[in-house]
């Protein structure tokens, strides 16, 4: 089967059997012609042109974390969120780059650097509690 320019055939190959066509039908799916856009995140521009079901991988700086990939579907992304990052911690389930929260001055005993998702306890001045705070949450680059 043939498509116009900028497309692709869902099937490869088409058989006449007896004049029987199999498969029946083909579609022609868009491939993605624009650039797409990954908040924090570096160029994308070697994904434009991808036809559809190829993935894209997320591009993202140093010290950040990705939230999945990128998958061409008839001429749009979609994101397709990463699994080790939980429903909780997506923003709003676009695709993007959380950045870490450094080594927090918040946080007691010393805590290593937290990335987008993790927890800390607070660190309070001698003879203080934190009143209502049980844990802190870095959630994209941001102490909360």
């Amino acid at each position: 089967p043939r498509c116009a320019a900028d497309f692709t055939p869902s099937e490869v190959e088409l058989q006449c059997t007896y004049g029987i066509l199999s498969p029946g039908t083909f579609e022609c799916r868009a491939h993605c012609l624009f650039v797409p856009t990954v908040n924090n995140g570096l160029s994308h521009r070697a994904c434009q042109g991808y036809v559809h079901d190829e993935v894209c991988a997320l591009r993202c700086p140093s010290g950040t974390l990705k939230s999945g990939d990128l998958i061409c579907k008839d001429g749009r992304w979609d994101h397709i969120p990463n699994l080790a990052i939980t429903e909780d911690h997506l923003l709003f389930g676009v695709p993007r780059c959380y950045r870490s929260c450094g080594q927090p001055s918040a946080c007691a005993g010393g805590t290593p650097s937290l990335g987008h998702g993790d927890t800390c306890q607070p660190n309070c001045p001698a003879g203080a509690v934190a009143a209502d705070v049980g844990e802190l949450y870095c959630r994209d680059g941001e102490m909360r």
